[in-house]
């Protein structure tokens, strides 16, 4: 064999590694910029309670598309993280887009519950209850807030509430 034809097929091999190289990025590139498989890769980490990387694979997804469910999902990944701030911002996110995302809307009002901002979390299970106004969890919710703010009667009023809705419930 020639020197020309080595160099020769040298560089054809060159070539096509080059080639199978930018195939493989470019496939992953597209991959990474996904929304579906973004999504799909933020909800499986989410359920594996891996929820570092769950963060950065929804952060990614919203930044392709903006969607209640999607924000809604990060929220409660900050959630877990102890990110609550965060957590709240991005539940609010998640209404800005669907006002009425019921999920959005009651991790909102436990996570205001949570942060003791019981007037706010009253506000929440408000619109909550315009939707359902059966929502015993939400009641129980604005019952413990009043409860938490010192407001006996309405407490009252509110587990009593529960009971005419639910008389078996043993918590009330």
């Amino acid at each position: 064999m020639t020197k020309k034809a080595i160099i020769t097929i040298h560089l054809v091999g060159m070539l096509l590694i080059t080639l199978m190289f930018l195939v493989d990025f470019s496939s992953n590139v597209r991959a990474e910029n996904d929304i579906g498989t973004l999504a799909n890769e933020g909800i499986s980490l989410y359920r594996q309670r891996r929820y570092p990387e769950a963060k950065i694979a929804l952060e990614k997804a919203i930044l392709i598309k903006k969607e209640p469910n999607l924000y809604y999902l990060l929220g409660n990944t900050y959630y877990m993280l102890g990110e609550l701030e965060k957590s709240e911002d991005t539940y609010r996110e998640a209404l800005k887009i669907d006002p009425n995302y019921m999920p959005a809307l009651q991790n909102l009002g436990r996570l205001l519950y949570k942060e003791k901002k019981y007037n706010e979390s009253i506000a929440v299970f408000d619109r909550v209850l315009a939707k359902d106004p059966e929502d015993i969890k939400a009641i129980r919710f604005q019952a413990g807030s009043y409860h938490g703010m010192g407001n006996m009667p309405k407490a009252i009023e509110k587990f009593e509430q529960i009971h005419r809705l639910n008389p078996e419930d043993s918590e009330t």
